[in-house]
């Protein structure tokens, strides 16, 4: 008894357990916790058991490659990519195509002009790195039939810069599987021959297109499934002139239920909107003007419009189309009594008046609604909005909408904007600082229901706020007021 008694810990214990000693499936699960790339540089070089752990089809199921990003997340060209993309591809063949099910490829090729004016100085490298851009289209293109051709690819997404990618038959193999495709049209051709068109993809629900500059293309020979498709993105920036929506192959899409549009797209063309009997859901940004046929669009259940062009360079005329389509969106929003959600971001010149001021008596299911227009709006919220659940409105108009937002007692969330302060990123004057202090107690004693409160301040001023308005209502979450929560 005195010699256990006697026993030290170490002697009584057992080895401390290593990471090698634990079983592969607890070691796939650790792994895949780190990103692909993670996983290549630091794990698979350890040792030939984790090599090959890390090809596991259990961790092949969704490849996300993110070459083109820094750590702030701007676009950036290192001189190893072409050289680490010669070497993926092939990995990525052998290895992940067989079991990938979702295959995302961001990757910045690197055909752009200021690209290769910083290698000009460098002839051979240009020259060498010329040479292995010429060999990856055919790489990728393997990479992509043999991903195809095993059944299993759900979600497909590629946005790889100039690279030139045809859509050919290799797809059609996954026809029905792919049920999400990303592409960029700068760098997949969509004009094909009818039998590998994008038609032929009888699963396919999601559909993004976008163009980096010029026009969205679409041949004759490239239609979209009519029967499948339920959301479709079209995304079209650096236009020299107003894009057209393909309002041929839009018209067939008996089922599309969601419709983003991302660009200066000519007003004349949304006219087709009118005869697409499934659309609930249309989100328009960066749009010139609102369609003509609003008021027709009545089984819309979410609509969101966000017309901030001031970072486009706006003509006379475009200017005239965005100034013609107010009277549409004063009188057609009014018809659209099935919204249940509505989201302006209009003009800086337009007020809150110009919604109709009953507006909330025509829209009884409405329970989310967000108007970022005038800075200084004397308006305030149309009547009847009682049932809504989360708004966003600026500081003043909310300010004179308080007996209307505390009417119904169901408001769980709202936004106070301020539109000096929210672009320049500079906090507000202390006076309109105290003013801001004094609105969020007044709104938190006024709104019992509110759970989550968003202001235009940060730091020290947005813990200060948040810290009176958690005296009166405890349970309240207070932040920084964001666009980007209300409108992407």
């Amino acid at each position: 008894m005195a010699g256990q008694a006697g026993n030290t810990p170490s002697e009584g214990c057992s080895e401390p357990l290593r990471l090698t000693d634990l079983p592969d499936e607890c070691l796939v699960q650790i792994f895949g916790q780190l990103s692909i790339k993670e996983r290549c540089r630091s794990v698979a070089p350890v040792c030939q058991h984790w090599r090959a752990l890390c090809a596991s089809p259990d961790l092949l199921r969704t490849v996300d490659i993110s070459a083109w990003l820094n750590h702030d997340g701007h676009r950036h060209y290192s001189a190893a990519l072409p050289h680490c993309m010669r070497s993926l591809f092939p990995w990525l063949h052998r290895h992940a195509a067989p079991h990938v099910q979702r295959l995302s490829l961001s990757l910045q090729a690197p055909y752009r002009r200021n690209d290769y004016d910083s290698l000009q100085d460098q002839p051979g490298l240009l020259a060498e790195e010329q040479a292995v851009m010429a060999e990856l289209p055919q790489a990728l293109l393997g990479l992509l039939a043999t991903a195809c051709a095993a059944g299993r690819l759900h979600e497909l997404s590629l946005d790889i810069g100039n690279m030139q990618v045809h859509l050919g038959p290799w797809l059609l193999p996954a026809a029905s599987t792919l049920r999400s495709l990303r592409v960029h049209q700068d760098c997949v051709d969509l004009a094909v021959p009818a039998a590998a068109g994008l038609h032929g993809l009888t699963a396919l629900q999601e559909l993004s297109l976008s163009v980096e500059a010029g026009d969205l293309l679409f041949e004759p020979g490239c239609r979209l499934p009519s029967q499948s498709l339920t959301l479709l993105e079209l995304n079209v920036n650096n236009c020299s002139s107003d894009p057209w929506l393909p309002a041929q192959e839009l018209s067939a899409l008996s089922a599309l239920h969601t419709l983003h549009l991302y660009g200066p797209f000519a007003t004349s063309s949304f006219e087709v909107l009118a005869g697409l009997p499934s659309l609930r859901c249309l989100r328009m940004h960066d749009c010139l003007a609102l369609p003509r046929c609003l008021s027709e669009l009545t089984r819309l259940s979410e609509l969101s419009v966000c017309q901030d062009l001031s970072h486009l360079r706006q003509t006379a005329a475009q200017q005239q189309q965005a100034d013609e389509s107010l009277p549409f969106l004063s009188e057609g929003v009014a018809e659209l009594c099935h919204l249940t959600s509505l989201q302006l971001r209009v003009s800086d010149s337009l007020s809150i008046s110009t919604l109709p001021a009953d507006l909330g008596d025509s829209l009884p299911l409405l329970r989310r609604f967000a108007w970022i227009g005038k800075a200084e709006d004397e308006g305030q919220l149309p009547s009847g909005m009682a049932h809504l659940r989360a708004a966003a409105l600026p500081s003043a108009v909310a300010e004179r909408s308080m007996a209307r937002l505390a009417a119904g007692a169901r408001l769980e969330q709202l936004g106070l904007y301020d539109a000096d302060f929210y672009s320049s990123g500079q906090p507000p004057p202390g006076e309109r600082r105290q003013q801001l202090h004094a609105l969020a107690l007044r709104v938190v004693r006024q709104l019992p229901s509110l759970r989550r409160l968003e202001l235009t301040l940060a730091g020290q001023e947005l813990e200060y706020a948040s810290a009176a308005a958690k005296g009166v209502a405890p349970a309240l979450n207070l932040d920084r007021f964001c666009l980007s929560y209300w409108w992407d």
